[in-house]
């Protein structure tokens, strides 16, 4: 991956997970990606103790518009998939 100048930030959640599922969509449409972030970035609800991380994916900046447009619109199932068959 290039310089931190050279990549930017195309999604953050609060979960680990949702961030890799986003980038392994990106990598599997050819896009080179990175996941940071911490566990505990962010705290929610000053009396409650709860927090919740902030995780972004990142691609290279020339990559950035496709990113944006694949997460914001990821491809549908196939019309003819059954979850009940395998």
């Amino acid at each position: 991956m290039p310089e931190d100048d050279d990549v930017v930030t195309v999604g953050q959640y609060a979960q680990v997970h949702e961030a890799y599922m986003a980038a392994g969509y990106l990598e599997a449409n050819g896009l080179e990606v990175v996941v940071s972030g911490s566990p505990l970035g962010i705290h929610h609800g000053a009396y409650t103790g709860q927090t919740r991380g902030e995780f972004r994916v990142q691609v290279k900046r020339m990559d950035a518009e496709a990113a944006v447009h694949l997460l914001a619109n990821p491809e549908p199932l196939a019309d003819d998939f059954d979850p009940g068959q395998e």
